[in-house]
């Protein structure tokens, strides 16, 4: 009985390990292209390098599959190679066969695949800045420089997208005629002259403000499966909004009479609202690939940006294996300057992100403006809060209304559902409701 139970356990140990070295993960490879063997390098064409160092180490499974008499490893697959952000390439592995690529002359390191997560008109007044003066000067202004917004894409058709007021530009991925000299093939670029078309996106969706557009998905699909569309937009259309905003917070036109409801009126526009946007997206419904959004910093150098603007991150990572810090870097030591968010955590110590020092990063702060919304209660008191409601149909008083329990009033581990409290809350009609917030912040 014991000897049956042991033997049971072998066999458990033997599948789990062979299982494992079977599973396939997507990592990103870096490689020093000075100590590879001639056989694989390829002096100019970095993808016929790497695809065939991914023969290679797939050939060296087979043959050892065949002296072990086990059965075929599922071969490697090429993701990406990239160029400026690093010296290096991702692909689908599986652990057998990453031992194998360590062996390979110039391999450096293997780091996992890392889904990153994504972390308002009168910012120019808030921080002191005037058009026409220091940062904001005519010539600044007038520079024409290439912003490239790493993110959720972008919705084309958004009114501070519209290139009025700009002046002809080389699209170097839409069919316009190129008058900005420094775009060609000494920047090494690609596709010229045409659009990664994909779902809702087309060349015509270009224009003199925003001119190119990409997507980067293969990273993503190899970690959670191909893109579900309609729900999502396989193209650089944008399905989520982040993009769009960041996009047009950077680099968006002036767009007159701007407002939410009536309130705050005035003209909107990016921080730099001359400048052209380059929409490069790497996030999808469930995060941001660090394959994909290393692809995409490195062909935004290859494509000749002037600027990266990147709002996602992945906590406090070591520099060495955070792909937003090491693509940056190669990003930087290409003259793009990279700016990029200090995400959504704190306020606590140690909770800033992208803190690598060759990116800027930028936090939140308060707001000089606000929206007082003043209330006076029956006994006399006061109470200033902040509203975006400006009817005047509280203009007499009304009864204070405040949804409870029958069973457990005010009972903070048995919140009100939420659905619940939104139809009591909508059948109290002129009365003044008050709705408890609950314990996980989202409902109120």
């Amino acid at each position: 009985m014991m000897f049956g139970k042991i033997l049971l356990l072998l066999v458990l140990v033997t599948t789990t390990y062979i299982g494992a070295a079977m599973a396939e993960n997507t990592y990103i490879i870096h490689i020093d292209k000075t100590r590879m063997t001639t056989n694989l390098f390829h002096e100019d064409n970095s993808m016929q390098t790497y695809q065939a160092v991914i023969d290679f180490i797939n050939e060296m499974s087979l043959q050892k599959d065949d002296a072990d008499q086990q059965e075929e490893t599922m071969p490697a697959e090429l993701l990406y190679a990239y160029e400026t952000a690093i010296s290096g390439f991702s692909a689908n592995l599986s652990t057998k066969l990453l031992e194998i690529l360590e062996k390979v002359d110039g391999f450096l390191s293997a780091t996992p695949d890392q889904m990153l997560q994504l972390h308002t008109t009168n910012s120019k007044q808030f921080l002191g800045l005037q058009n026409g003066k220091g940062l904001l000067s005519a010539s600044n202004l007038t520079s024409d420089a290439i912003i490239g917004i790493i993110d959720t894409g972008i919705w084309p058709e958004h009114v501070s997208f519209q290139d009025t007021g700009m002046s002809a530009a080389f699209c170097w991925m839409c069919n316009q005629s190129p008058t900005l000299a420094r775009y060609g093939d000494d920047f090494g670029v690609e596709n010229v002259g045409s659009v990664e078309e994909g779902t809702k996106f087309s060349e015509s969706n270009c224009n003199k403000k925003l001119i190119g557009a990409r997507a980067f998905f293969k990273g993503y699909e190899a970690d959670s499966g191909r893109i579900k569309e309609p729900k999502e937009y396989r193209s650089a259309r944008d399905d989520g909004g982040h993009g769009t905003h960041t996009a047009s917070t950077a680099a968006g036109n002036l767009v007159e009479n701007a407002n939410f409801s009536g309130l705050a009126k005035g003209v909107a526009g990016g921080m730099s609202y001359t400048s052209r946007i380059a929409a490069y997206k790497v996030c999808w419904r469930f995060g941001c690939s660090s394959a994909d959004t290393l692809a995409a910093i490195d062909q935004a150098v290859k494509d000749g940006v002037d600027v990266l603007s990147i709002s996602m991150g992945n906590g406090n990572t070591p520099f060495h294996s955070d792909m937003l810090a090491v693509g940056s870097f190669g990003a930087v030591k290409s003259g793009v300057f990279v700016s990029s968010s200090a995400g959504n955590s704190g306020s606590f110590s140690s909770y800033v992100g992208n803190t690598a020092p060759w990116m800027m990063t930028v936090g939140a702060s308060y707001t000089d403006r606000t929206f007082p919304a003043v209330i006076k209660l029956g006994n006399g008191k006061v109470v200033e809060g902040i509203s975006l409601y400006s009817s005047n149909a509280l203009a007499k008083p009304v009864p204070i209304y405040y949804p409870v329990r029958k069973d457990r009033s005010n009972d903070s581990k048995n919140p009100w559902d939420a659905n619940s409290i939104q139809t009591k809350c909508n059948q109290q009609l002129l009365r003044l409701t008050l709705c408890r917030r609950d314990h996980d912040g989202r409902n109120a």
